[in-house]
């Protein structure tokens, strides 16, 4: 689990220069210490942090640096517990007076090398669940509503590799020319020996609703008119890429994996002579990772884009997740809803039902291979787990 210290040495040094050599980005726990330093080196650059706790094992590191700056981390603090929700208000009130800088809560103070530039903006960091796949989520203050951004760092392993996986997906956005429209605009983006990280716009705007309304269906119409194709299901690109992840997760995950390997045989056999479509998916879309901002919607957590996706992935997607997790349907209702729901109407009955084993097959052998990588399991991933797995022998009768 990625410690407080450690979240401000591994980014701080991304926005100083990243510099080897003269005085580094220190962190200090205490305000003598900081008095020290201070008296020591004339100049020094220092930032202010004050740690609060975030649902399911985070933290937020948020910045004492303004009001705007504390209030606007709090706003992207995910909490679900009723008590924290009303301590998140009582904390906005309490920094509109001054009050917050006083709090009995873990304190930090990052110390910049000389030269570093008193007028930058101030960052407040966020981390995600804690253990092997955990991602250092940052954002940048700008001084008004439309200035600021969004970094997110991922040390090795497989926080790194999602972070890169999402700056592709934000260049391949940019080339289509949908990159500010349907996603955050590219800022910046790196790899270092310590980090890999992204820097990108911030977006605007409240979560949609549960449903896929119009603006829901217009983005996903514009996503995949991108770039799809018709091809038979053996010869795609991402049959290739599941059989691979399906090998690289059969010692850690036997059994799913036993029945991803028969459910993906059971597709090859009904849809023997068939091309399927496919195009572009966010990989990960759901109201939470979207936001709708003058009737116009984006999303952001590109890190599982797929250029090449079966079609409907999204919407099965976005149905599933939302039917699980938020309305607690059945499978049978699940199961429905998928099937009938095809704003495209260009598929039949016969290839929706194919389209949507192919998609519960890719997320369950997804899964599994993020779990294999480092990221651990919490509740709410057994209740997704186990309702594809229902929804796979529903829709295949494997």
């Amino acid at each position: 689990m990625m410690q407080a210290t450690e979240a401000l040495e591994l980014f701080f040094p991304l926005v100083s220069g990243g510099v080897a050599e003269g005085p580094r980005v220190r962190v200090l726990k205490r305000k003598k210490d900081l008095r020290s330093v201070q008296r020591e080196v004339r100049g020094l650059q220092v930032r202010e942090f004050l740690q609060l706790p975030s649902t399911g094992g985070g933290f937020l590191l948020a910045s004492l640096g303004s009001h705007h700056s504390f209030t606007s981390a709090l706003a992207d603090l995910p909490i679900s517990r009723h008590r924290w929700k009303a301590a998140r208000r009582l904390l906005g009130i309490l920094s509109r007076i001054g009050l917050h800088r006083h709090l009995p809560l873990p304190r930090f103070f990052v110390v910049l090398p000389v030269g570093t530039g008193p007028d930058g903006p101030d960052y407040s960091l966020q981390t995600g669940v804690p253990g092997g796949g955990q991602k250092l989520i940052v954002r940048e203050h700008g001084r008004g509503r439309g200035d600021s951004a969004i970094w997110k760092v991922g040390r090795t392993g497989l926080p790194a590799q999602l972070v890169e996986a999402e700056a592709r997906a934000l260049v391949w956005l940019g080339e289509q020319g949908l990159s500010g429209e349907l996603s955050p605009q590219l800022l910046d983006s790196g790899k270092g020996p310590d980090a890999s990280w992204v820097r990108m716009q911030a977006l605007l705007g409240k979560r949609p609703g549960d449903e896929i309304g119009e603006d829901v269906d217009a983005f996903l119409k514009h996503l995949a008119s991108m770039a799809y194709t018709r091809v038979e299901v053996e010869k795609s690109p991402w049959f290739h890429r599941v059989q691979a992840r399906l090998a690289d997760i059969e010692e850690a995950a036997p059994l799913i994996a036993a029945l991803c390997r028969e459910a993906l045989g059971r597709v090859l056999e009904l849809a023997a002579g068939m091309e399927l479509r496919f195009h572009p998916a966010h990989g990960d879309f759901t109201p939470w990772n979207t936001r709708i901002d003058a009737s116009h919607l984006q999303a952001f957590d590109w890190e599982f884009f797929n250029a090449d996706a079966p079609a409907l992935f999204d919407r099965f997607h976005w149905i599933v997740q939302t039917g699980v997790l938020v309305q607690r349907k059945s499978c049978e209702e699940i199961y429905s809803q998928a099937l009938r729901l095809t704003a495209e109407g260009t598929e039949t009955e016969r290839e929706i039902q194919l389209l949507f084993a192919m998609y519960l097959i890719d997320v369950l052998i997804r899964d599994e291979w993020i779990f294999k990588h480092g990221r651990p399991k919490f509740p709410q991933v057994e209740w997704m787990s186990e309702g594809r797995r229902a929804l796979l022998e529903r829709t295949l009768g494997v």
